[in-house]
């Protein structure tokens, strides 16, 4: 089946965590497309420390999965 994944981190080294998780899904499924990356800013709640405004990277991933969705 075809599952569409989104994919973010604002974790950093934020490029290497993103490539590692496409890695490991490469591992589990057929990567078939990947979407640019996308920077977007951090939503925060009200009261958020200033240490968590971290930017976040983003990605859409289009894949094949041979198993139920909930396995994934």
């Amino acid at each position: 089946m075809k599952v569409f994944l989104g994919i973010g981190s604002n974790l950093s080294p934020r490029k290497q965590t993103i490539r590692k998780a496409l890695k490991e899904l490469s591992l589990i499924g057929s990567l078939e497309k990947v979407s640019p990356l996308y920077e977007t800013p951090a939503l925060l709640p009200p009261e958020a420390p200033p240490d968590w405004n971290n930017p976040f990277l983003n990605l859409a991933v289009q894949m094949e999965f041979s198993e139920e969705p909930l396995v994934l």
